[in-house]
């Protein structure tokens, strides 16, 4: 990670308070609600819960998928800015994402990530990762990259041997250890991997970006696109929900919860109404499949050395020059 040489400081993304108890050591865990603050902030952006209903949330945890929604076994949530990074607030660059604010460093990115794990036996030794990324900057940017940076070292630092492939079809990246064997003490290697599940999409290129027919899906036009959302259940046809006798289906509202969850308190806004509701499921950000994804377009495979062309994170260049290959 890139620091600042003079007072040690971190240029990279930082936790925000007010997501966490402050007296807790961890990140809010769906799984101990001692980790959940007393009173959680204003929604904000990608998570498009109602601001009027904001402290309905107080005391329940904040769930991807609505009110109390644990879909995982295990739920992560905080929320990280880069307004501490200070490389380019300094001479020659001067660069303030905030205008208003000289103290505001990096690109002026806000990123609510969350994490999930189940403990099923197909998905136990696997981490999903999501990640909402906002420009909070007075700026747009014309050009952006995604990716990750990772050090496999499958069978330890000390051993050689590593390789990788990847699969464009799957969106995947893996890496093993060719010996098998770990140092030291020789113990059996696995595999090592990381797949784009959802990755940010393209609508105007007029490529189908990630192969499922349709070049101009959004996850934000207030379309559903792919057309999975269900409204509810009409059984008598006169246009009206009848909450004792007809299902709701997906049409359970903006915070996600229907009649038949624990945590139900009565209807909220867009539920019931026979239309997708932001937060309702399989509708925008609920739904993975309504942007016409990227996914991998670039791997490389490098030894790391400390020199200004190898791509450790603090080399800007080099790492956008690398991330752009694709």
């Amino acid at each position: 990670m890139d620091y600042d040489k003079v007072n040690g400081e971190i240029w990279g993304l930082e936790p925000l308070p007010g997501y966490s108890n402050p007296s807790s050591t961890k990140a809010a865990m769906s799984i101990d609600s001692t980790s959940w603050p007393v009173f959680w902030p204003k929604p904000t952006f990608l998570y498009n819960y109602a601001d009027s209903a904001a402290e309905k949330w107080n005391g329940h945890w904040y769930g991807y998928f609505g009110l109390d929604q644990k879909n995982a076994d295990f739920e992560t949530f905080f929320v990280v800015d880069d307004n501490r990074d200070g490389e380019f607030r300094r001479a020659p660059y001067k660069y303030f994402p905030i205008a208003a604010d000289s103290t505001w460093g990096g690109l002026g990115m806000r990123v609510e990530v969350r994490g999930f794990q189940w403990s099923h036996v197909l998905a136990e030794d696997i981490i999903f990762w999501h990640y909402d990324i906002v420009n909070v900057s007075d700026f747009d940017y014309d050009s952006t990259c995604f990716g990750f940076y990772s050090d496999p070292g499958v069978g330890g630092p000390s051993s050689g041997g590593d390789d990788v492939r990847y699969d464009k079809y799957l969106d995947l990246t893996y890496a093993w250890d060719s010996q098998g064997k770990g140092q030291p003490g020789g113990w059996e290697t696995g595999y090592y991997g990381y797949a784009y599940l959802e990755s940010p999409g393209n609508s105007t290129n007029g490529i189908d970006d990630d192969e499922d027919g349709m070049t101009d899906e959004k996850r934000d036009n207030g379309i559903d696109d792919d057309h999975d959302w269900i409204t509810f259940l009409d059984l008598n046809n006169d246009g009206k929900w009848d909450p004792l006798t007809e299902a709701v289906n997906n049409d359970v509202g903006m915070d996600g919860v229907g009649p038949f969850d624990p945590q139900y308190t009565g209807p909220d806004e867009g539920e019931g109404d026979g239309v997708p509701t932001k937060g309702e499921p399989n509708f925008d950000k609920t739904d993975k499949d309504e942007s016409d994804q990227i996914g991998l377009n670039a791997v490389s495979l490098v030894e790391l050395a400390v020199t200004p062309s190898n791509p450790w994170p603090n080399n800007d260049e080099t790492v956008w020059k690398k991330m752009l290959e694709g």
